[in-house]
């Protein structure tokens, strides 16, 4: 799974765009609150905006976390 600087930017933004979307259907702020602890212990629910959310969230964390990974083992090869 390869992905280009651009393409993770984009996708970043549309994740951040499309959360604040989602929260803005749920309720007024007050609401929010309860809804964005329910929305994060939540592994699976049966309104499709939350699964797609979460996919996404899942996705753009494991990219994430092998790019740091990737970036600690080329500085960690450097080093020694």
């Amino acid at each position: 799974m390869t992905f280009s600087r651009d393409e993770l930017e984009l996708r970043s933004k549309q994740f951040a765009i499309d959360a604040l979307v989602l929260a803005k259907q749920l309720g007024d702020m007050k609401e929010l609150w309860d809804v964005v602890r329910q929305m994060t212990r939540a592994s699976v629910s049966d309104d499709p905006r939350v699964i797609a959310l979460h996919r996404e969230a899942t996705e753009l964390r494991a990219i994430f976390a092998k790019a740091h990974a990737t970036t600690r083992q080329k500085l960690n090869s450097l080093t020694h």
